[in-house]
């Protein structure tokens, strides 16, 4: 009798710990990346257009979809940009910002096509955030280095 008693209670503590782990996974935000990495200034050889400017009504999508915004282009590093620049930021693994920065950046692109659409996209890796560096920062100096 015994045994059967705390076989019981021992398997109510395990259905109670699987459910409170069930429950701690499914409220926590779903990544398949285990570790995030930050932007490679080395990335930079990848971009089809690399500019600094400020970016400007920026519209982040809703429930991961891709967000928009515009650049007010004030240097063109690589490529050729008019004034101004519309831009997509495509979901990934990392999940689009809520809020960009209102200092000016250095961001690199890409041109759309195929699946993904016409267009210019922000050159970004499965686990990284987006290639937005702030223009005066560490790794936008080396971006630069490695332009020239």
């Amino acid at each position: 009798m015994l045994d059967a008693h705390r076989r019981m209670t021992m398997l109510r503590r395990s259905i109670m710990t699987a459910l409170a782990l069930a429950a701690a996974v499914a409220a926590s935000p779903a990544s398949a990346c285990a570790v995030h990495t930050p932007v490679s200034p080395s990335a930079v050889g990848a971009a089809d257009l690399v500019v600094v400017g400020r970016i400007v009504n920026y519209r982040p999508g809703e429930g991961g979809r891709r967000a928009t915004f515009g650049v007010a282009v004030a240097e063109v590093l690589r490529g050729r940009a008019g004034r101004t620049l519309a831009v997509r930021l495509d979901p990934t693994m990392y999940g689009a910002p809520r809020t960009m920065p209102r200092a000016p950046v250095l961001i690199a692109l890409r041109n759309g096509g195929g699946a993904s659409g016409p267009g210019l996209i922000v050159l970004q890796g499965m686990c990284s955030p987006p290639f937005i560096l702030e223009a005066g920062s560490a790794p936008a100096r080396a971006a630069r280095r490695l332009l020239r």
